[in-house]
């Protein structure tokens, strides 16, 4: 892929071409002191989320990009 603006979609068969796959699990992480601008504890709790999730081409010719 060039770094051109001339393309305008991709398009193909992505069930054929491009795979996500999903990863089990979500990791939660809890932060009992935020601290503010001032780096004194403000009186809250956070909570981070996050999960893994990856793609593949997995059939480069499945799908054409097009040009203007």
């Amino acid at each position: 892929m060039s770094g051109s603006n001339d393309h305008l979609a991709v398009l193909g068969d992505f069930r054929h071409g491009f795979r996500v796959v999903d990863r089990v699990g979500v990791t939660v992480l809890g932060e009992p002191l935020v601290k503010g601008a001032n780096r004194r504890p403000i009186g809250t709790a956070d909570f981070f989320a996050y999960r893994r999730v990856g793609a593949r081409i997995t059939n480069a010719n499945a799908a054409r990009m097009l040009r203007l």
